[in-house]
């Protein structure tokens, strides 16, 4: 069954926040790739700037395959389309859409396509992790679903995403949160380890 935000109980010190307000500046903090025509596919090369793409963003995971380059002039030039270590990159075009993962650590610095948002979030307001499994729960990705503009290529409109509503414990839960979370994951894969094994 599928709760409005309007129906679900946050806990007392919890509060509902919306995604704009977990940055320092949202207009700069919550941005989306380039229109297609600033950057062609003609334009990538084999070494140089990583491009990321709609098929590396899956649900809390970074598919590292197919990357793209451009040349550190290009990279340049859609500065204010660019990645650094640390960001949250969600996709904007799909079924589903509103995908979330982390930055890997082996990218300091890139670009993403228009399919692309991405989020840079306040440290000071949100540990990283819990955000992008907050993104990738259900309570937003239900939202997403609602502000989904366009039947053939389902799309979001980037002031609506900023505006999506966000529970937000404090700070040192949020930690305990990801550990949880994290402890989980790690006994599942070593659970599937395990069956492969066996």
């Amino acid at each position: 069954m599928e709760e409005t935000i309007s129906e679900i109980q946050l806990p007392d010190h919890w509060a509902w926040v919306e995604l704009k307000d977990l940055t320092e500046n949202p207009k700069n903090d919550i941005v989306d790739g380039p229109f297609g025509s600033n950057l062609k596919s003609n334009e990538f090369i084999e070494v140089g700037i990583p491009v990321f793409k709609i098929q590396n963003i899956k649900e809390n995971r970074f598919v590292d395959k197919n990357i793209n380059f451009v040349s550190p002039t290009k990279a340049e030039e859609l500065s204010r389309h660019s990645f650094q270590k640390g960001d949250l990159i969600i996709t904007k075009l799909g079924n589903p859409l509103g995908l979330c993962c982390k930055v890997p650590e082996k990218y300091p610095y890139g670009i993403i396509v228009a399919d692309l948002m991405r989020f840079r979030p306040s440290t000071r307001r949100v540990v990283v992790q819990y955000l992008m499994y907050g993104i990738n729960s259900v309570i937003v990705q239900n939202q997403f679903k609602a502000i989904t503009k366009g039947t053939t290529r389902p799309r979001v409109n980037l002031t609506i995403v900023r505006g999506i509503k966000f529970p937000l414990p404090p700070l040192p839960e949020q930690r305990s949160i990801v550990s949880k979370i994290e402890l989980l994951f790690s006994e599942l894969d070593n659970g599937i380890s395990n069956l492969k094994l066996a």
